[in-house]
């Protein structure tokens, strides 16, 4: 290199650098050299015996406080690499990013010379190159921290806001272009012609360069080839389909700094017809997905650390990271949409490990931000036809981390309610209004439901039948004023009197048609009324074929202990429970039960209901016997209740001698919480 040069040399160098541009020279080689070739020693001076050779396909590292290899120390380390080039007649932006030292040549030329302990930061050279072989080398040290290097260059010739497109007359970006020309989008379609008449139809390639500037966030590119493509940010390859195809489509995600970032896309054409489109977007701007926004702590605080879309939350990382590069542990992600969905009854569905919540519309359906294992939880709502916000939260304390949600219309079009409309508070007379009202779902303010009807010193009644699968539900009427609320001709809410705008909210187990009747007054002041309802024990996935339920009243239902500490009770699955108080260590006699099922051979995952009635433990000891042994499992009933809990999916033989076993042996206070015993399902997996 000009370090060793002699005399002549210097002057040659002189007479080089007094010109504004580097001609091709140095290496005699007729082809560029597709890779890096790189040293490594264990010094940070590039000196004695180097550690480690290889080579690398592109120049962009960052090993955090790790190593590049295990014969190379993590600090006080020394690289370098080297590599010819093959570049069209343009300017170039050279730039690197380094910590600690680096330095920079082209043809022998030293343009970036940085070597110094530093943090991260990165330095920029425009330098203009005839076209042909250049020689690029970067020496590098690492001192101690983290470390990393990265280098990429440019063409600054192109016009503003356009690729440089190089296109060569063969399908292996070899020798020269035989066009190099501005093009302002990557977005082509040639069919079986050719993109210039220096480029033949078939067998050619192209190799587009771009500078851009994008602000910080996580970017999604996409690539639609025929045949293959390369697609490189920042000199990483983030999108590799290098192969013959038609029209399949690419997409990676990239996160990226604010700043200028080099865009470099390769491309092939072999045979037939030739299309290439090259895109990108910065997440959360795809229409039709879930915006994503990304917390590294459990309590969705601050700022998100990152923004993306999601076509579907559906999510099991396991006990790994969660996309490269982010935590295993202690994060918090929260999902949101607009859904245009028509009218009718939806179920939602939930199952995380650990906490979820999920609104729509801004009212709470899915309440289950607690640490736990995999676990599902469901509701149902009717909803008007039009657009709904949902929005999902998740966080993962540590061990295993997953999350899914999705939705399902159970009925069509909703029934109007038969609305009966009265002036007075009292619901007498003859109503001087009756209509159809497709929800109850009003905030009048301090006007009037209707003309004929006062704005104050009225009240009204909404009748109806629905359809509801068997199951508990949570009816909740909102009004100011007064309200009562008949399910199936009982009582279930009676807030009849002056009130602000507030809820009431109560459950009831109901199936098949079931006549509703909300009666409401308004005193003086504002006026609204809502009425709404949710499944609370839908938690389960739907009914699958092959499942099987052993409820605490079924004939594979065992229990022992004192007879006198057992007790049953209306609720839960099926219309009754049993349940016993708990005993704060083994005791004699104490209480015990098992649920035996009848099982084809095969993969089942374990589900136990909990009801909403005499659960109050947050220590419930499941063991589940299955063919590779026995595992506990251990539930917080009392945030449970009205729900089915997950305890896993084991393997399972045929037969009857597989089990579920729970005991009133808590380790709480002694008879402090009560233990409910329901019913226990299989569900083949």
């Amino acid at each position: 290199m000009w370090r060793r040069l002699g005399m002549i040399g210097w002057v040659a160098i002189a007479l080089l650098w007094s010109s504004t541009v580097v001609r091709a020279q140095g290496p005699e080689t007729q082809h560029a050299d597709p890779y890096w070739q790189a040293t490594y020693w264990n010094n940070m001076s590039l000196a004695g015996a180097p550690v480690l050779q290889e080579t690398a396909e592109h120049l962009g590292f960052d090993w955090g406080y790790g190593s590049p290899h295990p014969s190379v120390s993590p600090d006080q380390f020394s690289a370098r690499w080297s590599r010819i080039v093959d570049l069209a007649e343009a300017t170039y932006r050279f730039s690197v990013t380094s910590d600690d030292g680096v330095r920079v040549y082209v043809d022998d030329r030293l343009i970036i010379d940085e070597w110094r302990d530093q943090a991260a930061r990165t330095f920029s050279r425009d330098l203009a190159l005839q076209a042909g072989h250049h020689e690029i080398v970067v020496e590098y040290y690492e001192n101690t921290g983290v470390a990393q290097v990265a280098l990429s260059w440019a063409s600054l010739s192109a016009p503003a806001g356009e690729w440089q497109g190089e296109y060569y007359a063969n399908g292996g970006l070899n020798g020269s272009p035989v066009l190099v020309r501005g093009d302002r989008e990557i977005d082509f379609d040639w069919g079986y012609g050719s993109p210039a008449s220096v480029v033949p139809a078939d067998g050619f390639s192209v190799r587009w360069t771009r500078l851009v500037h994008l602000e910080k966030g996580r970017y999604r590119f996409t690539a639609r080839p025929d045949d293959g493509i390369r697609v490189y940010v920042d000199q990483r390859l983030v999108i590799d389909a290098w192969y013959d195809q038609a029209g399949r489509t690419h997409t990676q995600y990239v996160d990226l700094e604010v700043g200028d970032h080099l865009v470099v896309v390769e491309y092939y054409e072999n045979g037939g017809a030739a299309a290439v489109q090259v895109s990108w977007a910065l997440e959360g701007a795809v229409a039709g997905e879930w915006r994503r926004e990304f917390y590294a702590n459990p309590t969705l605080s601050g700022a998100p650390n990152g923004i993306r879309s999601d076509p579907e939350i559906d999510f099991d990382w396991g006990y790994g990271k969660v996309g490269p590069g982010g935590p295993t542990d202690n994060f918090s992600i929260r999902w949101t949409r607009t859904l245009a969905l028509d009218a009718g009854t939806y179920r939602f569905t939930a199952t995380s490990d650990d906490g979820i919540r999920a609104y729509v519309d801004g009212r709470p359906i899915i309440d289950g931000w607690y640490d736990h294992a995999a676990q599902s939880y469901g509701a149902e709502l009717n909803l008007a036809s039009g657009p709904h916000e949902v929005v999902v939260e998740y966080y993962e304390h540590t061990g295993v981390a997953q999350v899914r949600f999705s939705w399902t219309r159970l009925s069509g079009s909703l029934q109007g309610w038969d609305a009966a409309y009265y002036s007075n508070r009292w619901l007498g007379g003859t109503p001087v209004v009756t209509r159809s009202d497709e929800n109850v779902d009003f905030d009048w303010g301090t006007g009037s439901p209707a003309a004929g009807i006062p704005s104050d010193g009225f009240s009204a009644r909404w009748t109806r039948t629905v359809h509801f699968e068997e199951g508990m539900y949570r009816f909740t009427a909102t009004t100011d004023d007064g309200v009562r609320l008949w399910v199936n001709g009982h009582l279930l809410i009676d807030e009849w009197r002056d009130q602000w705008f507030q809820p009431h909210s109560d459950d009831m187990h109901v199936s098949g048609n079931v006549p509703i009747v909300m009666e409401y007054y308004e005193n003086g002041g504002a006026a609204a009324a809502r009425l709404s309802w949710m499944r609370v024990d839908a938690s389960s996935p739907s009914p699958t074929a092959g499942e099987v339920i052993v409820d605490d009243g079924s004939a594979g239902f065992a229990q022992g202990g004192s007879p006198t500490a057992w007790h049953t009770a209306a609720g839960g699955y099926g219309g009754g429970l049993t349940w016993t108080r708990n005993n704060d260590r083994v005791r004699a006699n104490y209480n015990w039960a098992r649920w035996y099922p009848d099982l084809e051979a095969g993969r089942y995952e374990v589900y136990v209901y909990v009801p909403a009635q005499r659960a109050t433990t947050t220590e419930a000891r499941y063991w589940v016997s299955h063919y590779d042994g026995l595992t506990l499992r251990k539930v917080n009933q009392a945030a449970s209740g009205g729900q089915w809990v997950s305890l896993g999916t084991y393997r399972f033989r045929s037969g009857s001698g597989s089990y579920v076993s729970l005991a009133d042996v808590t380790g709480e206070g002694y008879l402090s919480t009560e233990i409910a015993f329901d019913a226990v399902k299989w569900v083949p997996r």
